[in-house]
């Protein structure tokens, strides 16, 4: 059996593992989307949880205080030159 019809189509790992088929992608996307979900709930409940003045903070904890907006505008920044 060669190696791609061993992969299961359709779940996280495979797409970590390199593939980007559309059901591979779909799952990775969704997967980040409940991760999401679960921080900011968790943020919700303990707001000393967020690492402030990260990117990370902006887009995976849902964090918009002054000091995560300024950590993405940097980072934004960053990735444009």
């Amino acid at each position: 059996m060669t190696r791609e019809k061993a992969r299961q189509h359709g779940k996280a790992g495979t797409y970590n593992s390199g593939c980007r088929c559309q059901p591979c992608t779909a799952a990775v996307a969704e997967r980040l989307r409940i991760t999401r979900a679960n921080l900011r709930e968790k943020a919700r409940t303990n707001p000393e949880l967020v690492p402030h003045g990260t990117s990370g903070a902006y887009h995976n904890w849902g964090c918009r205080c002054p000091i995560c907006k300024s950590a993405q505008r940097a980072r934004q920044s960053r990735t444009r030159t």
